[in-house]
């Protein structure tokens, strides 16, 4: 299998413009070229593009990197146990990456040939986390798996989450409604109930084919899932509200749903940061949050307010994973009344 220089590009995270500069500098010549003279890559130009995207996070300036190829001063395999404990010793990347070098490093050890859809894989992890989070935000998000051991628990769940789905189960069901608690729980146990995190994850989610094959969550689950939530929601609420409140709860947080997580972890951003209710900063977001506060609330003379409180007091699963919590919403409440 022969790939073009556009194709490479777009599965491995890297662009054109830098796959010409490695064969400009000679650092990755690809090993074909077309009768119309189109850069042509094998597995074994795949295999040399890992150790150079393996050196560079290491460190390695790519002139350094050119030599130490050249010289054969490290083998394929050493590289790819070096890029695992700097990883280790860094927090720098997610455990699904280094899920997949132990994968192709065992594979090496038993002297087989990684594939080319093996590296190219590896190489689009190594760039997926770099998208869309920050080299702090990263190593938060290692930090809270790595506490809520959700690499060992996340395989189990989502496996027992697809099963009810295949066998045409009612997200209503009570062994869907449980798993979705179980799901719920271990969302913001991961995340540290931390809004802006989850919104990321989600857009990484939504938008990485590669994430999606790699841990198993496809669009048709994640439906699916979403759905045993909306369910499980609407039970809850329905402990403290009438029916028709709890449809228009559910109907506002369909439509405006997507606009809390950003508003969400900039307001506790500000108030982590020493913010009082009169900063121009938390005055701003209290405006915004008046807003669609108000889309649930239009009309409302105050008594869908006080059950809401009581709900969210005496059902925490309601909060789980929306990166809100009590203390938050007491501020954010004495914000809204100083506009």
């Amino acid at each position: 299998m022969l790939l073009k220089v556009g194709a490479l590009a777009r599965q491995t995270g890297l662009t054109v413009r830098t796959l010409h500069h490695y064969d400009e500098i000679g650092l990755l010549t690809p090993s074909h070229r077309s009768e119309a003279g189109y850069r042509l890559y094998t597995r074994d130009d795949v295999a040399r593009l890992h150790q150079i995207q393996a050196l560079k996070q290491l460190g390695f300036a790519l002139a350094d990197i050119a030599g130490t190829l050249a010289s054969d001063g490290e083998a394929l395999e050493d590289i790819v146990s070096r890029q695992l404990a700097a990883l280790d010793r860094q927090v720098e990347q997610a455990a699904r990456l280094r899920a997949q070098l132990l994968r192709l490093q065992e594979q090496m050890r038993r002297g087989e040939q990684p594939e080319m859809a093996d590296w190219l894989l590896t190489l689009e992890l190594m760039t997926m986390y770099e998208k869309y989070f920050t080299p702090d935000e990263l190593q938060s998000l290692e930090q809270h798996k790595q506490r809520a051991d959700s690499d060992a628990r996340w395989p189990e769940l989502i496996a027992a989450m697809r099963e009810l789905m295949e066998r045409g189960t009612p997200p209503t069901d009570k062994a869907a409604q449980e798993r979705v608690a179980e799901w719920t729980l271990l969302s913001e146990e991961m995340t540290g109930n931390d809004a802006g995190l989850m919104m990321k994850l989600r857009t990484m989610l939504d938008a990485e084919a590669a994430m999606q094959k790699q841990i198993g969550i496809t669009p048709e689950l994640n439906t699916y899932v979403m759905s045993a939530m909306q369910a499980r929601q609407a039970t809850l609420y329905a402990k403290y509200l009438t029916p028709a409140e709890v449809q228009r709860v559910m109907e506002a947080r369909n439509k405006i749903g997507p606009q809390w997580p950003p508003l969400v972890a900039a307001m506790r951003k500000r108030v982590e940061a020493g913010a009082d209710i009169h900063d121009a900063e938390v005055r701003k977001l209290a405006a915004q949050w008046q807003k669609l506060f108000d889309v649930t609330h239009q009309g409302d003379d105050g008594s869908l307010r006080l059950k809401l409180r009581a709900a969210y007091a005496q059902e925490p699963e309601l909060l789980r994973a929306t990166g809100l919590d009590l203390p938050l919403l007491e501020f954010v409440g004495r914000a809204m009344a100083a506009l």
